[in-house]
């Protein structure tokens, strides 16, 4: 699905984000998706966006992440890579701004997330609860 025109008007600051921020700042839970990311190779933000999906009582379709995960491979994980190739120059500033850059691009994937998620049904909340989905969720992924 080509979603490049539409791209412009990308809702950067959304309840996805919201949710995000939240649980990020949550005792242990930085370390605890830093770990996913570098011990088993998950994208942090799909992890994130299957917590919020379970917990807005959303389905999956696992084939809606092609777009995201396309520009993950693109920008992030790039930046993500120039970010810690640079730490050890000791340049602080440089540092910052790569690590500002890799952020405000995790913020337009969960935008393109976010607006994937649109599209998706919702879930007879009665029928599962959120850890139950989660877990489904995660297996999916």
């Amino acid at each position: 699905m080509d979603h490049g025109a539409h791209n412009a008007t990308l809702c950067l600051d959304n309840p996805f984000w919201q949710y995000s921020l939240r649980q990020y700042a949550l005792s242990g839970c930085s370390d605890f998706l830093l770990a996913a990311q570098d011990d088993h190779g998950l994208e942090i933000n799909i992890v994130l966006y299957l917590g919020w999906l379970a917990n807005s009582g959303k389905t999956f379709d696992i084939s809606l992440l092609e777009q995201p995960l396309a520009f993950s491979n693109q920008v992030i994980q790039p930046l993500r890579v120039t970010r810690r190739s640079v730490k050890p120059l000791g340049d602080t500033d440089l540092y910052k701004h790569i690590k500002k850059s890799e952020l405000m691009a995790e913020q337009y994937m969960q935008a393109l997330l976010y607006e994937q998620s649109l599209l998706l049904e919702d879930v007879n909340s009665d029928l599962i609860d959120t850890e139950q989905a989660l877990s489904m969720l995660l297996s999916e992924y």
